[in-house]
Formats: C-alpha cells, sequence, structure tokens
C-alpha cells in the first residue's frame, strides 16, 4: 500500500516535462530552443536555492502547483500547435512527443480542476480535486508510464497499479492498466491508426477546461 504525498503531483510534472523536452532536444533541436522561450523555466523546473517540495507548507505547495501547471500548460500549448506545423517531424519522433504531451495533459486532468484566473489573463486558478474526483489509472512516475495509482472504493486510499509476482529464484513486477511504453513505435500523429487516438477524450477535457 502506498500512500501519495501532495507534493508528488508536482515533481512529477516537472519530471513529465523534462521528459517532453529531452525527446524534443534530441529530435528537433530548432524546436527545442523555439520551445524554451514560450515559458518560465524557473517557475516549471524550479530556481537556484528552491526550498525542497517535500518541505513546503501546504499554502506554499499550492502556490507553487500554481506556477507549475500554468507553465506546463505553456509548454503543452505551444509544441502542440508547433507539431501541427512544418517542418513535420518522422512518425516514430513525433509520436514519441505527442505521448509525453498525452501524458502531461492525462495528469493534468486527472489530478487538477482549472478556472480562468481573472487578475491573469491566460492562467488559471489550479486546485487539486478531491480523491473521489480525480481520473483513474493516473500516472504515478515518468519513468515508468505502465504505472498508476488506481481507486479502490470510497474510503480506500490510492494504491500503486503494479504488483510483485513471485516466483522460484525471481521476482517481476507486473504493471496493470493500459500498456503505454509501446506506444513509441508507432506512425505519425496525429493519424487514425495511432493509438495515441486514445487518449483524444483526454486531449479535449483540457482544451475544454483551459480554452488552449
Amino acid at each position: 500500500m502506498l500512500i501519495v504525498p501532495y507534493s508528488l503531483l508536482i515533481v512529477l510534472l516537472r519530471d513529465l516535462c523534462r521528459h517532453l523536452l529531452q525527446a524534443l532536444q534530441q529530435h528537433d533541436p530548432q524546436r527545442y530552443e523555439t520551445s524554451l522561450a514560450q515559458f518560465e523555466q524557473a517557475a516549471l523546473f524550479g530556481a537556484k536555492g528552491e526550498k525542497l517540495t517535500a518541505a513546503l507548507t501546504r499554502l506554499e505547495r499550492a502556490l507553487r502547483l500554481q506556477q507549475v501547471v500554468n507553465q506546463a500548460l505553456r509548454l503543452h500549448a505551444h509544441l502542440d500547435q508547433s507539431l501541427r506545423q512544418a517542418p513535420f517531424l518522422p512518425g516514430e519522433a513525433e509520436a514519441e512527443l505527442r505521448l509525453w504531451l498525452a501524458v502531461i495533459a492525462k495528469v493534468i486532468t486527472d489530478e487538477t480542476s482549472l478556472e480562468p484566473d481573472p487578475d491573469r489573463p491566460g492562467y488559471f486558478i489550479v486546485t487539486e480535486r478531491p480523491h473521489d474526483k480525480k481520473g483513474q489509472y493516473r500516472h504515478a512516475c515518468a519513468n515508468d508510464l505502465d504505472a498508476s495509482y488506481r481507486d479502490h472504493g470510497r474510503g480506500q486510499p490510492p494504491q500503486t497499479g503494479m504488483s510483485i509476482a513471485l516466483v522460484p529464484n525471481s521476482a517481476r513486477a507486473v504493471a496493470s492498466g493500459p500498456p503505454l511504453n509501446n506506444w513509441r513505435s508507432t506512425p505519425r500523429c496525429p493519424t487514425a491508426a495511432c493509438p495515441t487516438a486514445n487518449l483524444t477524450p483526454i486531449a479535449m477535457s483540457l482544451s475544454a477546461t483551459t480554452g488552449l
């Protein structure tokens, strides 16, 4: 059983955005440099000497979550639109980038609710969802996209979608939930045949909420 600290949501989003940018730098250095100018890096990834997320007070965590989610949305919106325009990337490269974009969208949609900030056009007031309002198969780790948190019913703490299967002389981890890692070898997105099309409702939900 694993109860997830609230602060790990911030860490998860930062890690996912790092993975996205690392993949973008590898596949398209010029688009990578352009993308860096579209969001505040210190707000998304933290400034030098920043207080550890786990050590923040509740109010400090809420403020940091506001910053991280808003900057992640700015990066997401820019790159999503950029990939729709020439020069187009090879299919496998774009599929990998769109996978990271879809996971970031799912985490934000599953974990938070967004309301337009009346004092800051283009920004949102971010609130973590109550446990019973969070999404299914919530992502738990940026390094293993198959790992998820499952809702086991009212009053039950979240558990990881990972079990340990013991067999003679070995132990292996078995992830539950829809597998994601095999999506990286798919044709250029977006296409009807691309498995990331299964995430269209998530993208639509995020778009409808944020207006992006």
